[in-house]
């Protein structure tokens, strides 16, 4: 799960270097506390580098801020698949009421 967070605070360069290690288009967004601030998606990297944003440059103000999530004991796997399929994205960060994050699934679950 480690592998697929980035804190907020990150350049583009290293989103790139994670999606590109692990193998997903997509990472969870956390905070130092873990909490859950949004997605990135391989698409939005290639969006801000199309727009003129620089590989130094933050990952704020570029990541999805209302990304889709799952409340833990408020769903079961099969509910998690049928939005991953529906939404067609690639993980689903799972979070307590307060939005931290505890797990995160993915269609390779």
């Amino acid at each position: 799960m480690e592998k697929y967070k980035i804190l907020s605070n990150k350049k583009i360069k290293d989103a790139l270097e994670a999606i590109g290690k692990f193998g997903q288009n997509c990472l969870v967004i956390v905070d130092k506390n873990n909490n859950l601030l949004g997605t990135l998606s391989d698409g939005d990297l290639r969006s801000a580098l199309l727009n003129k944003k620089s590989l130094n440059d933050s990952i704020k103000n570029i990541y999805e801020k209302n990304p889709v999530f799952l409340v833990k004991n408020n769903f079961d796997k099969k509910e998690a698949e049928k939005i991953l399929i529906k939404k067609d994205i690639d993980l689903i960060p799972v979070v307590t009421k307060n939005k931290k994050v505890i797990d995160i699934k993915s269609q390779i679950d």
